[in-house]
């Protein structure tokens, strides 16, 4: 049964601009998967050239902003943010982040505030 459960390692991969995130490692490349927490604010807008992305709110409350929009989320929310829609985030949230690809740095576009 072991081969079906993903051990999520607690430690964070990787810490940037404001947010923390861990990257589970699955086979699955269609999709990428990682949870993301943040305390604050994300100091960048980020926008994906190809991939949908969606934000699923485990915990917390906070605000996207998407393009002009500011959408306030909360626990139990999921947010569906299009191709070529700059976003940021801020709060207290833990989140979980799921990808319509897999993850691809050169997509991402990060832009300053």
């Amino acid at each position: 049964m072991e081969k079906y459960i993903k051990n999520l390692n607690k430690n964070y991969n990787f810490s940037k601009n404001g947010f923390n995130v861990i990257l589970p490692k699955i086979t699955c490349s269609d999709i990428s998967i990682c949870f993301v927490d943040i305390n604050g604010e994300r100091d960048n807008y980020c926008m994906l050239d190809t991939s949908t992305i969606f934000y699923y709110i485990i915990s917390g409350l906070g605000e996207f902003e998407i393009d002009d929009d500011k959408v306030p989320v909360k626990t139990d929310d999921l947010i569906e943010i299009s191709p070529k829609k700059k976003y940021s985030y801020k709060g207290n949230l833990r989140m979980l982040e799921i990808m319509s690809n897999s993850f691809d740095e050169n997509e991402v576009h990060e832009t300053s505030k």
